[in-house]
């Protein structure tokens, strides 16, 4: 585990866009089932499923950032796209945020991988 100033500059532009994004899922999960005044209560099945594919990819990349391994990241990102995929393409209007949120973390994968390229040169 690197410490935030030791890291190159790629790993702290990839740690603020894996961060920001996990939280962005978090938010918009959280608004999107529990804090939904519009469409009133969301099954519990719902909920949990969509925790299961949005809240723990989140969290998973979150720890790989702290952690430092860029593999966790791209778990998340695989574990994401089926949810990702259904909202972006079949859901769409304004839960097309879910999969460009889930196409950070790949980005974040990728800059990560570059960023231990960098260290190592």
């Amino acid at each position: 585990m690197l410490g935030f100033n030791s890291r190159s500059l790629t790993h702290k532009i990839a740690f603020l866009i894996g961060a920001l994004s996990s939280i962005i899922h978090i938010v918009f999960w959280y608004i999107a089932t529990i804090g939904n005044p519009i469409d009133g209560p969301i099954p519990v099945e719902t909920v949990i499923i969509t925790f299961i594919f949005m809240v723990l990819p989140a969290i998973y990349v979150l720890i790989s950032l702290w952690l430092n391994m860029a593999i966790l990241t791209l778990a998340a990102f695989i574990w994401s796209l089926p949810m990702a995929y259904y909202f972006t393409y079949l859901a769409g209007g304004v839960f097309k945020w879910f999969g460009i949120v889930s196409i950070l973390y790949l980005l974040t994968y990728i800059l990560m991988i570059l960023g231990f390229k960098d260290a190592n040169a």
